[in-house]
């Protein structure tokens, strides 16, 4: 008899050890997809290349146009470079420029679709 009781009371500790108040929303937390997601709507030369070739191209001794290169810095030399080809080739094939390194992944989404969107200026 005290075998079956020590038995029955091991037995309801190991039970009560092993119960979890596990719910749905702490096993599998919502995605939060604005740390992932790459907005791609609405990107025009004024909201998004501009200011992306300011922080990353027309720097002092690049494309700020006193270099000696082409310089970056309006939006119809901006056009005639991605007429040309050589904004998509050298940014998001070639990735070799800027010089200090790729764009992120979410850059080269927006510059991709700004490409594919026919280059709006506003």
């Amino acid at each position: 008899m005290k075998k079956i009781g020590l038995f029955l009371i091991v037995g309801f500790l190991f039970v009560l050890s092993s119960c979890k108040n596990d719910n749905e929303e702490d096993l599998y937390p919502p995605k939060d997809d604005s740390k992932t997601a790459c907005d791609t709507s609405n990107l025009t030369y004024e909201n998004f290349v501009k200011p992306l070739f300011e922080a990353n191209c027309t720097t002092s001794g690049c494309h700020d146009g006193g270099s000696g290169l082409a310089g970056y810095t309006s939006y119809q030399t901006v056009l005639n470079i991605a007429n040309s080809g050589s904004l998509e080739r050298r940014v998001l094939t070639q990735k070799n420029m800027p010089p200090m390194g790729a764009l992120s992944d979410c850059d080269q989404q927006k510059l991709r679709r700004w490409l594919i969107n026919a280059m709006p200026e506003k």
